[in-house]
Formats: C-alpha cells, structure tokens, sequence
C-alpha cells in the first residue's frame, strides 16, 4: 500500500524558522529542544553566536573576515545600541552554515529593534511561540529558588 502524501496535512514549512519565548521560568529551553527534534533543525543561540565570535575572530579561518573583526569590538565594547542598530544578530543568522535549512530561535531577540530585524531574514520567520504557565506556578517555581535558614 503506498501513501499519498497529498492527503496529508503539512504544518510546517520546508524550513522552519521558529522563535520561541517566555517570561522567567518558563521552560522555553525544555520545549524547544523537544521541537528541534520533531523539525529536525538546530536551536541556535545567538548568545553562543556571540560568543563564538568575540572567542575565534581573527584566530579561526572560519571567523577571519573583516566582519568578523568589526563583531568582535562591537561585542568586546559593550555597545549593545550597536549590536541592534548594526543588526548583528540578523547578520550572523543569515551567515550560519547550519541555519540555512531551518532553525529555532529560543534567546533571541532581546529588544525590539532586534526584533524588527528579524523582518529582513530572506524568507522570514514561520512561527512565533509565546509561552506562559498560570502565575500560580511562576511564583512557587520562583519562591522555590530560595531558602531562608531564619
């Protein structure tokens, strides 16, 4: 027996771009790691980006561009208006070797102009996930943290 595949609901894009966020506590991580195995694409940090960069910049073959270099001070200074106004963040996406075919965004965007960015990835973004849990659980989730030997 074969399977028309026509028959068949497809909910997600040949490759997927997903971002997914959440309030404190919230176990954005947990979850997307479970929906980069059902898509079969990578979670990228752009965090991790960022620190591969300021870490191999000019002493990797792979990270010896003048961009590079130019990512690295900005990073190095702190100038976190540069990184949004630079669209550094967009720029390294759209460089990944391994974003290419998919990915899931879960650190990622931090303010609102790097959000706005995301609007220029060719091809845009497929899905947007907002997670929340009932404040109930955020609070004893957060209450749990600490311990007062009072």
């Amino acid at each position: 027996m074969t399977h028309n595949s026509s028959k068949y609901l497809k909910r997600w894009p040949d490759k997927p771009r997903v971002l997914v966020f959440g309030p404190p506590n919230v176990p954005v991580s947990k979850l997307s790691q479970r929906l980069a195995i059902d898509l079969g694409v990578p979670i990228i940090s752009m965090e991790n980006e960022f620190k591969k960069v300021q870490k191999y910049a000019g002493k990797n073959e792979d990270y010896d561009h003048p961009f590079y270099h130019k990512v690295k001070e900005i990073l190095d200074s702190g100038d976190k208006a540069a990184v949004a106004d630079e669209k550094i963040g967009l720029k390294l996406l759209s460089l990944s070797e391994y974003a290419q075919e998919g990915f899931i965004l879960n650190d990622f965007p931090k303010t609102v102009a790097e959000a706005e960015s995301l609007e220029e990835l060719a091809g845009g973004m497929n899905a947007f996930m907002h997670l929340n849990m009932p404040e109930l659980f955020l609070a004893q989730i957060e209450s749990g943290k600490y311990h007062c030997e009072d």
